[in-house]
């Protein structure tokens, strides 16, 4: 399989992942929002299901997939694998279609289009939530939302000439955590894994960012971030929005100057190319780089004030990080060579590496003018000194 090209479905709750690899390597990924829960809401809330919901559903799906379909198609591929709950179900009702023994594992069980679209028949026939819940093979737990799935597969085989599929006991989700302990036995310098990387790297290179910046802001977001673990206290993953917010913090840009910061929360929330990633990582992400610059976060903020107080302390602590990370390259000349960072009570030094004899003067009149949130959020008072000469900036309101 590792040498073979191919396709894996991966269908969720809220959207379905698509990706086409060969030997380790990620040739597309896509994550659209076609999810079984997201379809079951739109087109399948009331029993019995209309039969012209069913017809709506399926168009619907075929026009969101045609884009994703035709990279498929272009690249092509040898095997189809797929994954989630959603999949081993569909395959749990063939084997039984089949009057197999069941299985417990279903690793590696395939499964035809033809087979596929028996079951589809069966439970489009069932039209209610409790007709469905009597299907044999089928987890009454998913009788809701097992409709919208099977026509989100169903037309995947069919938009990219899917003829069989072999069944995958892991999730994508797995894939990328599994990816995640292959990378930390060598030293890539970055701590995503290789499917979220190459979906932010893709997103920020689509908005047309300054790459040099981005690079420098995340080097720098990243050395905070490390060197004060004993005050932050985040755990692991916060480090990974950490990481994909510095990248793409600027890719409001590609709107408009003018309030990018806002464009930039937008853009990340909305976008389709982080694959990997779950809606509430994505939703974390587009948070911190929506607050790297102008006004803190604050309650009367509506998307800020959906999170929970945990949530909102993280968005705190990493936005924090950024806009200091974000002030120390003002010039975007990348000045700062280095950080390193003392810590003693509620005194935080932060002595700067420079790449040159120059001080950088703007760079620190910026961190000073930006350093409130990142203050507030660990509670220490901030001081920058170059070399050993502690730089006295005066301190600015910031503009909301």
């Amino acid at each position: 399989v590792f040498d073979k090209k191919i396709l894996l479905v991966d269908i969720g709750g809220g959207s379905t992942e698509f990706l086409i690899g060969q030997a380790g390597e990620v040739i597309e990924a896509n994550s659209l929002k076609l999810g079984a829960i997201r379809l079951t809401d739109r087109f399948f809330k009331e029993d019995p299901i209309d039969p012209k919901n069913l017809q709506r559903c399926r168009q619907y799906v075929k026009v969101y997939l045609h884009p994703m379909a035709r990279e498929v198609r272009k690249h092509g591929f040898e095997m189809a694998v797929g994954s989630s709950g959603t999949i081993l179900n569909i395959a749990q009702m063939i084997q039984v279609l089949r009057n197999q023994e069941p299985i417990r594992f279903l690793s590696n069980f395939i499964f035809s289009r033809a087979e596929l679209a028996e079951v589809v028949k069966v439970l489009a026939k069932a039209d209610t939530v409790k007709k469905r819940q009597k299907i044999e093979g089928l987890d009454p737990r998913r009788a809701d939302i097992i409709v919208a799935g099977s026509i989100i597969l169903e037309q995947a085989f069919e938009a990219m000439n899917v003829n069989s599929m072999t069944v995958s006991g892991f999730a994508l989700r797995e894939g990328v955590i599994f990816d995640t302990l292959q990378k930390s036995k060598g030293s890539a310098l970055h701590h995503l894994t290789d499917i979220r990387y190459k979906g932010v790297l893709h997103l920020a290179e689509i908005c047309q960012i300054e790459r040099e910046h981005a690079d420098q802001v995340t080097r720098l977001s990243l050395q905070l971030y490390d060197q004060l673990q004993g005050l932050h206290k985040l755990e692991d993953i916060s480090r990974e929005y950490l990481e994909a917010a510095a990248i793409l913090h600027n890719v409001g840009f590609f709107i408009s100057h003018a309030q990018h910061h806002r464009h930039s929360y937008y853009i990340i929330r909305n976008s389709e190319y982080l694959t990997g990633f779950t809606n509430h990582e994505i939703e974390m992400i587009a948070q911190v780089a929506r607050y790297h610059r102008k006004s803190a976060p604050k309650p009367k903020h509506e998307e800020f004030a959906r999170l929970s107080l945990k949530d909102q302390m993280i968005v705190k602590k990493l936005s924090g990080l950024l806009r200091v990370a974000d002030a120390l390259d003002r010039t975007h000349a990348n000045l700062i060579r280095s950080l390193r960072c003392e810590w003693a009570g509620q005194s935080l030094t932060i002595h700067l590496e420079t790449a040159n004899s120059d001080i950088p003067s703007l760079e620190i009149y910026t961190a000073e003018t930006r350093k409130d949130l990142f203050e507030e959020a660990l509670g220490v008072k901030v001081n920058f000194v170059v070399r050993d000469s502690e730089i006295e900036a005066n301190r600015v309101s910031v503009a909301e």
